[in-house]
């Protein structure tokens, strides 16, 4: 079974997108803030985090960049999974290994599709 480890503030987010996803059959992790879901990546290393970008105590990027930097979690792939659009979000993103971006609002079955295409090693599509 595939461990996601899902990061947003928004705790009523982060449910629905939990539920689906494990309805969907992985194992799915939570954190409401970058510090938090740090703690927890190096903890249960997971095979895919997606994070929001606007987050407390360190912004999605920032704990994309920050597990990048982290050797035990050199195989996790990595998402940003936000409602802002930004040039810069997208730039910051395609400099990071196998992540990319999606945007809310997202339909059930794109994401349940993107997941799967992240997991399996798909090229990204940043």
């Amino acid at each position: 079974m595939k461990t996601l480890l899902l990061v947003d503030a928004d705790e009523d987010s982060r449910t629905v997108y939990r539920l689906l996803l494990q309805h969907a059959g992985y194992e799915v992790l939570e954190a409401a803030s970058g510090p938090g879901a740090l703690a927890t990546a190096l903890a249960t290393p997971p095979d895919l985090i997606i994070t929001e970008t606007t987050l407390p105590g360190m912004d999605g990027l920032r704990l994309l960049e920050t597990v990048g930097q982290e050797p035990t979690l050199g195989n996790t792939r990595l998402c940003v999974l936000t409602a802002t659009v930004s040039e810069r979000i997208e730039e910051r993103c395609r400099a990071l290994p196998v992540c990319r971006v999606l945007f809310k609002p997202i339909q059930p079955s794109a994401l349940l599709v993107e997941v799967g295409h992240m997991l399996s090693g798909a090229p990204s599509g940043g």
